[in-house]
């Protein structure tokens, strides 16, 4: 090694610490084994960690999650993290643009889908079909199920015809009116980024259930999940390295299929028995390139198609010259959808027929004023900002500050139609375009990696290299929930099943108290 170089030994190197590698650090940790949590930002957290404008908090890319009643509050129990998450109830509503009509979604599947029926008469039955089905594939999922009885690790999610079957196909068969249609693919556009014409039924199912069941965020926001992440990764011994990333994978010798050195762009040189990525598929492919001749890998990932990204402002909510506030509610979610084609929405084919999310929450500043802010986010595509791709940041020119200020004027238009009264309220504190996003998130700017696309194999387990691994938002599900469970499935594998049995018995017999 050269003069300067710092070496790291550990039994495990976790790639990425957005919540999959956060969670995974802490269950390798925890179950006796030295880590090394990489980051190439200068923080850890990922799009769960928040930003502040003077004191003001606003959240990244963590806006709104499932309550943690079930399977996805399991995994915040088993991580010791649930005892800081304090949920807040998130008022849902959909904005149908084309009719006028404003839908008010209740809590609970079972009275969203009697909300349904009851706007749409005559459709009972087949709401009823897709309530049904949508149980059903959640609860017939064994992956979702953190004991022992579940199906072996890395059995991914592709398990009947539903896996294979595009979502607008399976509402097409129902015959729905096109409006509804939009509704039950909603939950969708906030939280996966792909078409319908493209995303399964089952994927979408996977997502929708815990969102209908209860629709919560957490009482500030990802910072809460980031914070305790750091006091139990300080208690269990994990070594954290920022702002850094791997520059090069060294192969054990020239027949091996197995790396256990890298070199960082600091110059860090990190030993390791098992490596695992959570980060972007084709961000992985380009690491593992030196040390991987597998044609076929190369070409399946290569395939992966990004899924949208999003242009966001965020502004605070000022009181009135009363000083009143605005909200009534602690928070409030609003699904602007302008045309009524499920088929393009969300589609690179019609770039017009996008999606918008309005939302308003009541926060704390960091001195202890309470406060109301509005996050408004649109999806969109590559080529409204190509111009721009590659420069970098600070040195885009008047033309892109324009270009940010005209998306900013129709996105605030939106968001005074649905929330009269706003107008004059606003002060917006930043604005991000899909470079933006590129520039301190993800490597492509995409808001949820790649698209989950019907019949698709993800980039999951384990890699050519074989004692390397990807999990992540990219390998099950999109979001916090899908991200978190790779980490367990992962995890169950390495630490095998005998030791995973140990510490779930533990786990549910401790449990019984949730449930009581």
């Amino acid at each position: 090694m050269g003069q300067g170089v710092n070496k790291v030994s550990c039994d495990y190197l976790v790639v990425g610490s957005g919540i999959a590698g956060m969670s995974l650090a802490l269950l390798l940790a925890n179950s006796g084994y030295k880590v090394c949590l990489l980051e190439k930002a200068a923080d850890v957290g990922g799009s769960m960690r928040r930003f502040y404008r003077n004191g003001v908090p606003f959240d990244t890319g963590f806006h709104f999650t499932t309550g943690l009643q079930s399977e996805f509050g399991d995994m915040f129990r088993f991580l010791n993290m649930d005892d800081c998450l304090q949920e807040v109830e998130v008022d849902k509503r959909i904005y149908l643009a084309e009719s006028g009509r404003m839908f008010n979604l209740p809590q609970g599947q079972t009275s969203i889908a009697g909300y349904y029926s009851g706007e749409f008469p005559g459709t009972e039955e087949a709401v009823q079909k897709f309530f049904d089905l949508e149980k059903a594939i959640y609860r017939d999922t064994p992956l979702f199920a953190l004991d022992s009885s579940g199906v072996q690790p890395l059995v991914g999610l592709h398990f009947s015809e539903y896996d294979q079957m595009p979502l607008a196909e399976y509402l097409k068969k129902l015959a729905l009116p096109k409006e509804l249609e939009l509704l039950l693919f909603s939950f969708a556009i906030c939280c996966c980024g792909t078409p319908a014409t493209e995303l399964s039924i089952s994927t979408l199912c996977r997502i929708s259930f815990g969102l209908h069941e209860k629709l919560v965020r957490f009482k500030a926001g990802g910072d809460v999940v980031v914070n305790r992440f750091a006091e139990l990764a300080a208690e269990a011994g994990v070594q954290i390295i920022t702002s850094d990333h791997i520059v090069n994978m060294i192969k054990d010798d020239p027949k091996s299929k197995m790396c256990h050195r890298v070199l960082t762009a600091k110059g860090v040189e990190i030993v390791f028995e098992n490596c695992v990525f959570t980060t972007h598929p084709h961000d992985i492919m380009k690491t593992v390139e030196p040390i991987c001749s597998n044609a076929a890998f190369y070409e399946r990932v290569s395939s992966f198609e990004e899924s949208c990204g999003f242009f966001t402002f965020w502004a605070e909510i000022m009181p009135d010259a009363d000083g009143k506030g605005y909200c009534d509610s602690d928070a409030s979610l609003v699904s602007y959808i302008p045309k009524t084609n499920l088929r393009t929405l969300m589609s690179p084919e019609d770039p017009t027929n996008t999606a918008a999310g309005i939302m308003t929450v009541k926060e704390t500043t960091a001195d202890g004023r309470e406060c109301e802010t509005l996050t408004v986010f649109e999806n969109v595509f590559p080529e409204e900002s190509r111009e721009w791709a590659d420069t970098k940041r600070g040195s885009r020119g008047e033309a892109y500050a324009a270009y940010k200020a005209e998306r900013t004027r129709q996105l605030l238009q939106k968001a005074c139609e649905v929330l009269p009264g706003l107008e004059n309220r606003l002060n917006i504190v930043a604005t991000a375009s899909q470079l933006t996003y590129r520039d301190y998130l993800s490597p492509y700017g995409s808001a949820f990696g790649i698209r989950q696309k019907a019949g698709q194999h993800n980039l999951f387990g384990r890699l050519p290299v074989r004692n390397c691994y990807a999990i992540g938002q990219n390998a099950l599900l999109p979001g916090v929930f899908g991200a978190m469970q790779s980490a367990f499935i992962i995890w169950r594998k390495l630490i095998g099943e005998e030791k995973y049995s140990e510490q779930f018995n533990a786990f549910h017999r401790k449990r019984r108290g949730y449930k009581a």
